[in-house]
């Protein structure tokens, strides 16, 4: 009898044992795809050479870098603008770039627009991305060059940030108050909600035992402790004028995100819902609406 629960007991640990090496390397290959450098698809990247030629043959876009204070050089197009009044700063989502948000240059005729590339993304160097906390330096360090350069330095600074490119928006204007205004489309208000969500949304595995895994990955590659990180903190530390942009039926970022945010905001803000559409595209399905309700909502026109 005891040989026989001695087997039982035997079999059992060797079951939970592989039942426990399978969680983690499912959660690992999946952190380790999300926050390793993004390569894109041929289809994406095709877009990305032909917006890039567009941005640097008709709009005469220059080639800009500038370093990070960890170190980092990021890449990026400058778009100069006879007669601007101020300098409006683009912030890429997760796993886009910078030649992604082209419209923008179409929209905001009367400002000087400086696009680049988040680490790990696009032209700029990096091999994690950490879903908008250390991409803040990226936006610290873009914000100094816009600040220095003798072409920018002496007009008001606004930005536009996209879904993880909101987040760092954030997370920068609440350290270094530069900004006038901002733009905050698609974003998440907590990192661990986010995570959480993403990870069921691309795999369907239950949060337990594998979001479990996931967050001690996350953390354990990144050095960040996720439950710290509240883009609602960053939010109540600012006080400029802040529109919040979300599509209603989000499968990425849920509105929810963006309404907290709002809730959060203490200054002059406004929260524009729209739909169907998907995950941070507003500016492409309703480029007319969107250029006027930013316009509108800073009161003239960039």
């Amino acid at each position: 009898m005891n040989k026989q629960i001695t087997k039982i007991i035997r079999w059992a640990a060797i079951i939970v044992g592989l039942s426990f090496v399978g969680t983690v390397l499912i959660s690992y290959r999946t952190i380790k795809k999300s926050l390793g450098r993004v390569t894109n698809v041929p289809s994406i990247q095709k877009i990305i050479l032909k917006n890039r030629e567009r941005l640097e043959q008709q709009l005469h876009a220059q080639k800009v870098s500038f370093l990070t204070s960890d170190g980092i050089r990021l890449q990026g197009y400058l778009v100069l603008r006879k007669g601007a009044k101020r300098n409006l700063l683009i912030c890429h989502g997760y796993r886009s770039a910078k030649e992604m948000l082209i419209d923008f240059a179409d929209m905001f005729q009367r400002s000087n627009l400086l696009f680049f590339d988040f680490r790990a993304h696009g032209q700029s160097e990096g091999d994690l991305v950490t879903l908008g906390y250390n991409e803040k330096k990226d936006v610290l360090s873009a914000l100094n060059f816009l600040q220095t350069d003798e072409r920018t330095k002496k007009l008001p600074i606004f930005g536009i940030g996209v879904s993880m490119g909101g987040v760092a928006l954030l997370a920068a204007a609440a350290e270094k108050p530069v900004f006038k205004g901002l733009v905050i489309d698609s974003a998440f208000a907590r990192l661990e909600d986010q995570i959480a969500y993403a990870f069921y949304q691309r795999t369907g595995l239950p949060k337990y035992p594998f979001l479990i895994v996931t967050r001690f990955l996350f953390e354990l590659l990144t050095h960040i402790r996720v439950r710290e990180v509240s883009v609602l903190d960053y939010v109540r530390n600012i006080s400029i004028p802040i529109l919040f942009i979300h599509a209603e039926n989000d499968t990425e970022v849920p509105l929810e995100g963006s309404k907290e945010l709002y809730e959060a905001a203490t200054e002059k803000k406004d929260l524009w819902i729209e739909g169907p559409c998907k995950h941070a595209t507003i500016c492409l399905e309703y480029r007319d609406e969107y250029e006027k309700r930013v316009n509108t909502f800073f009161g003239y026109r960039f």
